[in-house]
Parts: structure tokens; sequence; C-alpha cells
């Protein structure tokens, strides 16, 4: 069975800017790798950065943090960890942001915890 990094890492991509490359390299191998060879840029590389590091953060993050990190770099539903997902004010949070069928698909979860 093949995956989409296996595909990523088998078609020698030419990527053209910095910022994708650093998302492709994130996508492949990981933060630490991204940390290794894009620590230290700026522009649109460091924002890009900056971004990966919330998604990593918010996989450990306590509820307000999280909640921060919601706010700030507008993560999504699917940024949060299973385990803040029955937290009424991390779904008030994502909510501010979330795309009307984001919501309708939602509903169901966001009733049940209230």
């Amino acid at each position: 069975d093949w995956s989409h990094v296996d595909v990523l890492r088998l078609c020698h991509l030419k990527l053209e800017t910095d910022g994708i490359a650093c998302v492709c390299k994130y996508v492949i191998k990981g933060i630490e790798a991204c940390r290794a060879e894009f620590s230290g840029k700026d522009g649109v590389v460091a924002k890009t950065m900056e971004y990966l590091e919330a998604i990593e953060e918010a996989k450990t993050a306590s509820e307000p943090t999280l909640i921060y990190l919601i706010q700030h770099f507008k993560l999504v539903r699917e940024h949060i960890p299973t385990l803040h997902l029955n937290s009424i004010a991390v779904w008030a949070t994502i909510l501010e942001n979330m795309p009307m069928t984001a919501m309708i698909r939602n509903l169901g979860k966001m009733s049940s915890i209230g």
C-alpha cells in the first residue's frame, strides 16, 4: 500500500518556494527536520514555521494554551487532540471561525457536550 508520504518522497518534487518546501518537509519528515533546515529563516518561512510549531504544541497543550493557539493561529477542529473535543470552551473558540459546512458537520458533537 502506498501512502501520500511515499508518493511525495518518490516524485522528487522541485519546489519553487521555501514556504512550500517547509510544509513538504514537515509532512514527510516531521517538525524536527523542519527545525533543522528552516530555523532562523525569515519572511514566509518564519511564519510557516511558527504555524507548524503551533500545530505541534496543540498536540500536547493544556486547555487554556490550546484556546490561545486556536485564537492566535486559527487552528481548526482537525488540529485539536481528541482529549479536548469534550470541552465547551474549546468548541466555543473553534466555532468563532468555523465555516458553515464544518459547523453543520459537527452539530451532533457540539449538541452532545452542551
